[in-house]
């Protein structure tokens, strides 16, 4: 979501509640839930992990003490999103199914389908690409017009090679996005990058790299401008623009060392020496070292 306070996302918390409560100030035993619950989404577009599962665990508590049930299905489908985040995908799984199981328990639809569609998207990161049509297929009803479920369509599409239906499927996921689901932009355009990357079009990649870039930094989402990042300096290269490659790809190590990554620091590292840039500054080499001993005085993801 972009530029969003924890008041905004409250509203948009009870709105995610069909047929639950309605759009008014939470009764005061659900306010610490709340506000947990919308503190640990916004650690996650961050990519602060480890913040984020801590805030939603604590919702999770106490949404069960509350019994609010569609608070429980929301804390465990962010979750998923976390462990999904963090390459774990047997207990993302989990942790979706049980949010799923809950959301049709309360007959919650818009709930239940965003739920699969994360599950799929998973699935997809994992390669398991017949589990993930499957998921997709469950969710089709109501979801084809849906930005975040023809996203996933568009990523499978492109995991599974038939690059022109993804790029299909992701033009029309942009269109429904820039509609009605402006927090899917980014996500399309970074896969629309992909798709034009991997079709020999690196010129449309570039600029769909950049139109992702600009999404995430106005919303400060830390870890998807790294890989924003990333994806642009690989378009870049094979435009032959090697310099500004090289930039990108420094850029986002130093953004990948503040949120703690070692090992998205060495991937950019590695896409660096590929660029043919042997030497980095040695004021960015410093911080990069702090910065992965966890000497981070902004505490960003600390």
């Amino acid at each position: 979501m972009r530029n969003i306070s924890v008041v905004a996302l409250l509203v948009v918390l009870l709105f995610g509640c069909g047929g639950g409560r309605s759009v008014q100030a939470p009764p005061a035993p659900l306010v610490p839930a709340d506000k947990a619950l919308a503190q640990g989404i916004e650690s996650y577009r961050e990519g602060c992990y480890d913040r984020s599962l801590e805030l939603l665990l604590r919702a999770y508590e106490r949404y069960t003490a509350a019994d609010e049930r569609c608070g429980i299905a929301m804390a465990l489908n962010n979750i998923g999103n976390v462990y999904r985040a963090r390459k774990d995908l047997e207990r993302s799984l989990l942790y979706y199914d049980a949010a799923a199981d809950i959301f049709t328990e309360i007959s919650d639809e818009s709930g239940r389908l965003r739920t699969l569609v994360n599950r799929a998207s998973a699935l997809i990161e994992g390669g398991r690409l017949a589990e993930a049509e499957q998921s997709l297929s469950a969710a089709r009803d109501g979801g084809e017009q849906d930005a975040f479920w023809l996203l996933a369509r568009g990523n499978l599409l492109l995991q599974q090679g038939v690059l022109e239906s993804a790029a299909t499927a992701l033009n029309q996921a942009l269109k429904a996005a820039v509609k009605k689901q402006p927090d899917a932009v980014s996500g399309v355009h970074f896969a629309l990058g992909r798709v034009f990357l991997a079709d020999g079009r690196p010129a449309e990649a570039v600029d769909h790299a950049q139109a992702a870039l600009a999404e995430d930094r106005s919303s400060g989402a830390y870890r998807k401008i790294a890989d924003d990042l990333l994806l642009l300096g690989s378009a870049l290269q094979e435009v032959g623009r090697t310099a500004e490659a090289g930039s990108a790809f420094r850029r986002a190590m130093s953004i990948y060392a503040l949120l703690g990554d070692a090992d998205a620091v060495a991937e950019s590292a590695r896409r660096l020496k590929d660029a043919g840039v042997e030497t980095v500054h040695p004021v960015t080499v410093q911080f990069v070292e702090q910065w992965l001993k966890g000497d981070v005085r902004s505490h960003i993801c600390r």
